[in-house]
């Protein structure tokens, strides 16, 4: 009815190691989650990507990555280097926090890596049911920033989740871009 209202309850972070994916599987197995996404630039994914395949109903969005805030796994990019050298440190790995990362990045750069993310989860079998954003980098950086995330989501015709309380609280310059 109208009036109802649904609990998702939802996962992220999938694809960084064996043992979130295994969690988040049998979580959305049970029923405790529902809804999960995928970071494409992390060690896992081909896992992921396999249960997707076999689990075609699973609610399975992609988390938009651009920063790496672990201490001793890292990951960098899925576009090559040479095309996204803006998003990485010296040491060719993402930016540790979205500070850093709105610091350094160009966002020409930022819309490469986000689409070479997606491109890599189709060519995977992933079919994206929602794009979020890892850290909430690309809501908060820039108007710019978000402008692309938003861009992205209507150019493949994927919903974009952006929080109620973010938007309630965001400054006009952000609001405009909505």
């Amino acid at each position: 009815q109208a009036d109802d209202k649904l609990l998702i309850i939802h996962a992220d972070d999938v694809g960084v190691a064996h043992s979130e994916n295994i969690a988040t599987f049998l979580a959305m197995k049970i029923g405790v989650v529902n809804s999960a996404s995928i970071m494409m630039t992390c060690p896992w994914v081909a896992e992921v990507a396999e249960y997707a395949k076999e689990n075609p109903d699973a609610d399975f969005g992609l988390h938009l990555t651009l920063t790496n805030e672990w201490k001793y796994m890292k990951w960098g990019p899925v576009a090559s280097l040479d095309q996204v050298p803006s998003l990485v440190d010296s040491l060719g790995f993402l930016f540790s926090d979205c500070l850093e990362f709105g610091q350094n990045a160009k966002v020409a750069e930022a819309e490469i890596e986000l689409r070479a993310q997606i491109e890599k989860a189709y060519k995977m079998g992933i079919n994206p049911t929602h794009l979020d954003t890892h850290m909430g980098c690309l809501v908060y950086s820039s108007p710019e920033m978000f402008e692309v995330y938003l861009k992205l989501g209507r150019a493949y015709k994927i919903p974009v989740m952006v929080g109620r309380f973010f938007v309630q609280a965001a400054p006009q310059s952000f609001k405009d871009k909505i």
